[in-house]
């Protein structure tokens, strides 16, 4: 066996015992330099979109060679001093077992003219007989640059052998062991055909969550911006569910009926949607308040839900309206509502009815927000439609000092007459206009 570190050869030679006691000594086919010219040009004529990350590992790792083939380890410089003392001092027949995290290796597959990429696990170097035992625990295969499968070693239920299971790789994964080490490099390359990569590569230099959404790697193929990557996903989840007939304008999504994919990717999407300061200035804990939601529905979905309304026209795919609906015997509410443009409220107020079953939804809105925004969907609008909504209660200072919250559809014994509620209008306009 053999390390390159610092462009310096360091042999430690296999060496066993046979049966009888006596003593082999074994020596590699070549040297470790060769074998990495060799495999350089190998991977330059099969899977030239590999070089780089070839050409990544050697720059970042330090590369071993023993039975023919070429291993990646991550060292520090303590251990790579540590390499070079033994093997100058003892190099053999000492009872030490140096444990090797994690190891790459580019493994070409002859018979189908391919490389794949394997990462191995609980590996160890036995110095007793100078040899490298690992683990296989993750493997990629490259169909293209673009179209990766991800392997990974599982242990099924009641089964004690171990199996290999598939499926596409995923931004995410690229945080896997080692990988994060080699992978921005790959990224780096495909940016002069991509401008997408630029944002990928910046949200992975700055440890960014939307790197934890399972975006398939390959749609990265299909879009040239994050918003493209989102509209994508959801046109794909979207055909997913059509029927025969063709594609209908209006859509929407259950996130409870989502796969675990496209909740991440709802979840996301959503995230985003409402990072404004704005909301966050009348609202201070809706963060915390969106991850308790998400956490009810997961754990019991009869009782809330969030609605996607998608539209998808000749421009493509856009969310057009979102709502956070809670439904109990003592509770219809709305209590997050976002739509888009007008002609989407009739849609958007359709589903909400399907899914509470009244007419008259509880919804708190906070003034200024109403007035923007809503005033016209919810109150002025003279047009017909399915969602009525009566102002109840006004309350100032409710979440923040100095915001109103107005209240609708309450039901109740105390609650204040019309009359009266416009009057509180009147003066708290008023007051608005002094300060």
């Amino acid at each position: 066996m053999q390390f390159l570190i610092d462009d310096e050869i360091y042999l430690f030679e296999e060496f066993k015992f046979d049966e009888a006691g006596k003593f082999h000594e074994f020596k590699e086919k070549q040297d470790i330099k060769l074998k990495i010219t060799e495999e350089r040009e190998r991977i330059k004529k099969v899977a030239p979109f590999l070089s780089v990350l070839f050409e990544s590992a050697m720059e970042n790792f330090t590369p071993f060679y023993q039975n023919d083939r070429i291993y990646f380890f991550k060292l520090d410089e303590t251990e790579k001093e540590f390499i070079k003392m033994f093997c100058k001092n003892f190099n053999k027949k000492l009872k030490i077992k140096f444990p090797i995290k994690f190891a790459l290796n580019f493994r070409y597959i002859e018979e189908i003219n391919k490389y794949y990429i394997s990462i191995f696990s609980m590996n160890f170097i036995d110095f007793s007989s100078n040899t490298f035992y690992y683990q296989l625990d993750v493997t990629l295969k490259f169909e293209n640059e673009y179209d990766i499968l991800l392997g990974k070693r599982v242990r099924l239920k009641g089964k004690r052998e171990s199996h290999f299971l598939y499926k596409n790789f995923q931004l995410k994964d690229i945080r896997l062991p080692l990988l994060s080490t080699i992978f921005p490099d790959y990224l780096k390359s495909l940016k002069k055909e991509n401008p997408i990569m630029n944002e990928i590569i910046e949200d992975f230099k700055n440890g960014k969550e939307s790197l934890n959404v399972p975006f398939d790697f390959k749609l990265l193929k299909e879009v040239r911006n994050k918003k493209e990557l989102y509209d994508e996903i959801f046109i794909k989840e979207i055909l997913k569910r059509e029927n025969s007939n063709g594609i209908k304008r209006h859509k929407v999504l259950k996130y409870s009926q989502a796969d675990l994919n496209t909740r991440e990717i709802l979840k996301e999407f959503f995230k985003n949607k409402t990072s404004n300061q704005i909301l966050k200035n009348v609202y201070p804990n809706f963060d915390e308040w969106f991850d308790k939601v998400l956490k009810e529905i997961e754990e019991d979905n009869t009782k809330r839900e969030i609605l996607f309304f998608g539209n998808i026209n000749s421009n493509g795919f856009q969310i057009e309206g979102i709502a956070i609906l809670k439904n109990t015997e003592e509770e219809k509410k709305i209590c997050y509502l976002y739509i888009s443009f007008s002609e989407d409220v009739d849609n958007v107020f359709e589903e909400i009815y399907n899914y509470l079953g009244t007419e008259t939804p509880l919804i708190t809105l906070e003034k200024e927000i109403f007035e923007d925004k809503y005033k016209n969907y919810l109150v002025t609008s003279k047009k017909e439609r399915k969602l009525k909504f009566k102002l109840t209660s006004i309350v100032p200072n409710k979440y923040v000092k100095g915001k109103t919250e107005l209240i609708f559809n309450e039901v109740g014994e105390n609650l204040k007459k019309n009359e009266e509620i416009v009057e509180t209008m009147n003066e708290e306009t008023k007051e608005d206009i002094k300060n």
